[in-house]
């Protein structure tokens, strides 16, 4: 079987017990996390035991070790940060909510089709 890699975005206090679940899973690698600066971003990742640290979410989506991503973010970015992460034709897992309108879950699943 296949091992699968996950990226989290958004590597605040919920990514602990994202990452802590994951990693029992047995077949998921945690191949990196995202913040808001690079400088946050390897703190988080030394703190989490994760090798791989962005300072920028796009460069997370864009590695192509990762086939899919968790999204603990703020909810604001929600919607935009699982628009990428569709586009990029990867899996996500985002903590609540999907999204903050009634019109961006259908948006989300337009992409996710196409």
């Amino acid at each position: 079987m296949k091992r699968i890699g996950m990226g989290l975005i958004g590597p605040g206090f919920i990514s602990a017990h994202h990452i802590d679940a994951v990693r029992r899973l047995g077949n998921v690698g945690v191949i990196a996390i995202a913040d808001y600066s690079q400088k946050s971003a390897d703190k988080r990742a030394k703190d989490l035991n994760v090798d791989r640290a962005y300072g920028r979410f796009e460069d997370l989506i864009n590695d192509p070790d990762i086939d899919v991503v968790h999204k603990t973010t703020p909810n604001f970015l929600h919607a935009p940060v699982n628009h990428m992460v569709l586009q990029a034709g990867k899996h996500i897992i985002c903590h609540k909510p999907l999204a903050l309108s009634a019109a961006e879950p259908y948006e989300l699943r337009d992409v996710a089709a196409a």
